[in-house]
């Protein structure tokens, strides 16, 4: 993902990179700003008794080496700011700033200690600290959605925190540690069934139609299932096509899905989850056609054999929509109700 984040950077145009930076320094907290030629913004930062400082930022969107043709005007450029009132000149490129290129500007400026340089790295940096959201698609009912589905992440594990843990632990419970996964797969050598170990990046990518997590209570299949929703949605940013639609959907959920008469209203439910309060009540069938559809369902070994071989069957005409599903479970019954999937086991905490 830091990858094809560097990329995206390296890849944007001067003007793009110019409202970037604008947008990095209104949300840090710099608002008076103005732009005060192609490439570049002044900005004014009243620090109280310290004073009013200027500082100029200077977008150039290529590699900066020693080898650079516009060094000379550059250099010139950096000293006409600081004759006027400039306290610091940022130099930002969504590229590299190469050592011998910051060594040849600094000789031909008495400024050198006044220069503060952003290559591709520090903008990474900024981003993440500033201006998380960039990295979004332009999906607005989509982002909505995200955020409900993240701040529901980590409210569902809040809880848990302050009912089993102290204080002091808290912090370090907030970190997703990733479980000991294994991919069941055919050995075609032996009746053997043989187990590789795998990462959950893989786990998304294995999983093209059903995936069941087993694994005893405590091995952390829950959050494992809200950490696939998560991978998901990072991945909506930078993926063409259909835009992944996460749906948690634990025993509570299920029980409300059950009618008077015992049947399984599977649609209507999730139905509920996602259209009543985002993308503006549009139909689920309208909803299943624009994006991919994310089915991670927890808890279904808490019903009875007929509840589940029912809720098995509409997970089933989900799938034959275009849903995809994972499946947290403890034991292997559901291997048998489906008709075919691909097995994981969630063995341990890592």
């Amino acid at each position: 993902m830091t990858q094809d984040k560097r990329n995206y950077i390296q890849a944007v145009s001067s003007k793009t990179l110019l409202e970037l930076i604008q947008n990095l320094l209104i949300n840090s907290g710099i608002d008076s700003l103005i732009r005060i030629s192609d490439n570049q913004i002044e900005a004014t930062i009243e620090a109280g008794v310290a004073g009013t400082f200027k500082n100029v930022y200077c977008m150039l969107a290529e590699p900066l080496s020693k080898n650079y043709s516009g060094m000379n005007p550059l250099s010139e450029e950096i000293d006409r700011r600081f004759k006027n009132g400039c306290s610091k000149f940022y130099l930002v490129s969504n590229h590299s700033i190469s050592t011998g290129f910051r060594v040849k500007l600094e000789q031909t400026t008495i400024h050198k200690n006044s220069i503060v340089y952003w290559d591709t790295d520090d903008l990474l940096k900024n981003i993440e600290k500033n201006y998380p959201d960039y990295w979004r698609h332009n999906d607005q009912s989509l982002i909505t959605y995200e955020k409900y589905f993240e701040n529901r992440i980590n409210e569902s594990f809040e809880i848990k925190k302050l009912v089993e843990y102290k204080a002091a632990y808290q912090k370090l419970l907030s970190i997703f540690i990733e479980p000991n996964i294994f991919l069941k797969t055919d050995d075609k050598q032996s009746t053997k069934k043989a187990f590789t170990k795998v990462n959950l990046e893989r786990v998304l990518i294995e999983n093209e139609r059903l995936m069941v997590l087993h694994g005893d209570p405590g091995t952390g299949k829950t959050r494992l299932l809200y950490e696939i929703g998560r991978l998901f949605i990072r991945q909506n940013s930078v993926i063409a096509g259909k835009r992944h639609l996460p749906i948690f959907i634990d025993s509570v959920n299920l029980r409300d899905a059950i009618s008077q008469d015992g049947k399984i209203n599977m649609s209507e439910m999730i139905s509920g989850l996602i259209t009543k309060d985002y993308f503006d009540g549009r139909d689920l069938k309208v909803i299943i056609k624009e994006y991919q559809i994310i089915l991670l369902v927890d808890s279904i070994d808490e019903f009875e054999d007929k509840y589940q071989k029912d809720i098995v069957s509409k997970l089933e005409e989900m799938m034959d929509e275009g849903a995809i599903v994972f499946i947290g479970s403890r034991s292997n019954i559901l291997d048998e109700l489906f008709k075919s999937s691909l097995r994981l086991c969630c063995m341990n905490p890592a």
